[in-house]
């Protein structure tokens, strides 16, 4: 009985030393670093009616086939001059940057057609360039909307980071001097 009992948890222990050395060799449980969007620069000054540009960024992405992103700004304050596709992906769907100044959007969508491989690495996917419409105030670029998807067409998980362009004159201190 006893010789019974000590088969037994030595087929237990061969059982979990196997399933532990299957997981070793297979890497072990590897969670991936969701990829980030975001806007670059995150910060920065402009004059009233000044043009400026933004990135939206890519950072850290493992097999990326297609994205749909929309950038949201606040219409009253800013106006989209253009909007151009950085070619992170190679070519393939995916129309013109739909740009809608009244409600305060840019929607890029792109996604990559067979035999065109995923693409892993960080970079541009557009740039948007502004004209500030407004003085003295400040203008949130957000990320409204950020879907990222593989080949088979399943979503990557991702963060997003928006930005903010302050509009208005530079301010200027001068040292006082007293006598």
């Amino acid at each position: 009985m006893k010789h019974h009992k000590y088969l037994v948890w030595a087929r237990g222990a061969l059982a979990l030393g196997l399933a532990f050395g299957a997981f070793l060799a297979s890497g072990g449980a590897s969670a991936q670093t969701p990829a980030l969007v975001s806007v670059s620069p995150e910060y920065q000054l402009v004059r009233a009616g000044q043009e400026f540009s933004v990135q939206v960024r890519i950072d850290d992405v493992q097999a990326l086939y297609g994205f749909d992103v929309l950038l949201s700004f606040p219409p009253e304050l800013l106006e989209v001059l253009s909007a151009t596709d950085e070619n992170f992906l190679a070519p393939g769907l995916g129309g013109d940057p739909f740009i809608d100044n009244e409600a305060g959007t840019v929607n890029v969508i792109h996604a990559q057609m067979n035999p065109a491989e995923p693409v892993s690495g960080s970079g541009a996917l557009f740039t948007v360039v502004f004209l500030a419409k407004g003085a003295n105030a400040s203008a949130n670029l957000q990320i409204g909307k950020a879907e990222l998807s593989d080949r088979d067409g399943f979503l990557l998980t991702c963060e997003t980071r928006g930005g903010e362009a302050r509009l208005g004159g530079y301010a200027l201190f001068l040292p006082a001097l007293f006598r």
